[in-house]
């Protein structure tokens, strides 16, 4: 007989068996559900390709406007600017040249379009925020064991060096590590643009061998200058300027510290000045134009081959401020020197000419050597011997030639050309902030895009060893 044994299972317990309820999803909080709101438009993928259709369609007018506005007009009115005015009539050559438009056609009008800086800063405002939202680049690691061996070691600096450790070994997303320093190149070089545009200047020096100079002149805007001598101290004078733009505005100038009125007639951007044609008739009825006339140029491009700069004219009327009775008419150019006006009491010398800037030293040229190339013209080098004499400090000697040129206070000197029949030297000097911005964005741009595809390529490899 054989014997079973039944095994019995006391009845469940009435009570409820306790569960652990799941983990709430966290949510974010208010200010950063108000600021993803806020953001969300600006990081649109949509948005970057409008922005890059707009940029093309700038760089595109900006190209076409060149061809008569020159370089240097064309940068400050359509890329370094928030809006830009583009005239029809840019687009009328292009038409010439691909669709046969008439040569004479001329169209009226124009529109408004966002400038380059505009284009940029929306750019910049895109790009921080698709990396606020989309992008991550850290992960949450509240454990490992360099956080454990922190924890142990009583050195503080044992204990920050395991903390950082922890940081780029377990919080950092190495994946997307390539794309931020892409992005962040592409962030420095809009930057690096911005601030060269807004502060950047580039100014000439020209010095004859055995003189000196203390100022700069601006090759982009003209001056007129009044120079009287000071009766007190016969080595000064004394100077009453009238900057660029109000001569570009014209109408009539008047200035407290002078005797007379002047009258802008006609202003130029770029001119010649020619002897008179037997029968032709001067405009100017006092000074150096009296056998001259003034023939408007158009602007250069800033991309021509001699590299020349506009020269700007005009016709200035001075009129006597207590009898009002006319002093003469000026041809004024930028070339031509200073020329004598004549009032009852004083006499002035007049000079249209480059915008200058004064600078807290001086330069003097003690030696300059152009070497031409054996039986050409061509420019083998330009070399100069300066001094440099800063108003602290002491003076130094230094060789400036072709690329190697003298950096000081910021500013950098180059050999830029040389004046006429060899009489002296023309240092170009360029202050620009933002120099090393742009190296420095071409450098991280190239190694994030080394590190992003090279470890993809390693995945890659990773993913085919194991298959």
């Amino acid at each position: 007989m054989s014997e079973s044994r039944i095994q019995t299972v006391p009845p469940p317990s009435s009570e409820p068996i306790p569960v652990e309820p799941p983990p709430l999803p966290s949510t974010p909080s208010e200010p950063w559900r108000v600021v993803k709101t806020i953001l969300r438009p600006l990081a649109s993928l949509r948005l970057t390709v409008v922005l890059f259709v707009l940029s093309m369609f700038l760089v595109f007018t900006g190209t076409l406007a060149m061809r008569d506005s020159g370089l240097w007009v064309t940068l400050s009115g359509y890329f370094r600017c928030w809006i830009a005015w583009i005239p029809f009539q840019v687009f009328v050559p292009f038409g010439q040249v691909f669709f046969g438009m008439p040569q004479t056609m001329r169209v009226p009008g124009g529109f408004y379009f966002p400038g380059g800086w505009s284009i940029g800063l929306v750019l910049l405002a895109n790009l921080v925020a698709a990396h606020t939202l989309r992008f991550q680049f850290l992960k949450r690691a509240d454990r490992s064991f360099l956080l454990q061996r922190a924890a142990e070691v009583s050195s503080p600096f044992q204990r920050t060096l395991f903390r950082v450790g922890h940081f780029f070994v377990y919080r950092i997303v190495w994946k997307r590590s390539g794309i931020l320093m892409i992005h962040s190149g592409l962030i420095l070089l809009l930057l690096g643009e911005f601030i060269t545009g807004k502060y950047a200047s580039e100014a000439v020096m020209p010095i004859k061998i055995g003189e000196s100079a203390n100022y700069l002149q601006h090759t982009d805007r003209v001056e007129l200058a009044f120079t009287q001598d000071d009766p007190d101290n016969p080595e000064r004078d004394r100077t009453v300027v009238v900057p660029d733009s109000m001569l570009r505005d014209g109408g009539i100038l008047n200035d407290a510290r002078l005797p007379f009125k002047v009258e802008i007639v006609q202003f130029m951007e770029n001119s010649r000045v020619r002897e008179l044609t037997p029968g032709e008739k001067s405009s100017a009825t006092r000074g150096a134009g009296l056998a001259a006339t003034l023939e408007k140029l158009p602007q250069s491009t800033g991309a021509d081959s001699n590299q020349r700069s506009d020269l700007p004219g005009a016709y200035a009327t001075l009129y006597d401020k207590k009898t009002g009775d006319k002093l003469g008419t000026y041809l004024l150019w930028v070339a031509l020197g200073e020329q004598e006006v004549k009032t009852p009491k004083d006499v002035y010398r007049l000079d249209l000419r480059y915008e200058r800037s004064y600078q807290p030293y001086q330069i003097y040229l003690e030696e300059f050597h152009h070497d031409l190339y054996p039986g050409t013209e061509i420019p083998k080098n330009f070399s100069s011997r300066i001094r440099l004499v800063p108003e602290r400090g002491d003076s130094r000697e230094i060789v400036v030639y072709m690329n190697n040129p003298l950096r000081y206070e910021g500013q950098t000197f180059y050999q830029s050309g040389v004046l006429d029949k060899n009489a002296g030297t023309i240092l170009q000097v360029v202050d620009n902030p933002g120099a090393e911005m742009p190296y420095i964005s071409c450098t991280l741009i190239s190694l994030g895009m080394l590190v992003h595809f090279g470890l993809h390529l390693l995945s890659f490899l990773q993913r085919r060893v194991a298959v």
